[in-house]
């Protein structure tokens, strides 16, 4: 899980600490992504992801998923970020 941070982090040039922010109705998208790669990829459990990330519920993780599996069917872009910071995960590099 922390190699996912780690890249995640790097790709969107932000601080660790930005993953764990929350505010209602405003989008964390390196957050997001990084709890689908957890999901997706290591095929953790969604209680294991939502302590991982302060999320008290694992229906809060499986919205997230959802919403992020929304977002890959309809935005091209975002797919396309998703997948070069899934390159930089089987490489084992991280973006400089």
């Amino acid at each position: 899980m922390e190699r996912i941070k780690e890249v995640v982090c790097s790709f969107y040039q932000i601080n660790e600490s930005h993953l764990f922010s929350v505010k209602r109705g405003v989008e964390n998208e390196p957050r997001n992504v990084a709890i689908y790669l957890m999901r997706s990829i290591k095929g953790e459990p969604l209680l294991s992801i939502g302590s991982e990330f302060n999320l008290n519920r694992h229906s809060s993780v499986s919205s997230v998923l959802e919403r992020t599996r929304e977002k890959l069917r309809k935005d091209r872009k975002f797919k396309k970020r998703l997948e070069e910071i899934e390159k930089m995960l089987n490489k084992g590099q991280t973006k400089t």
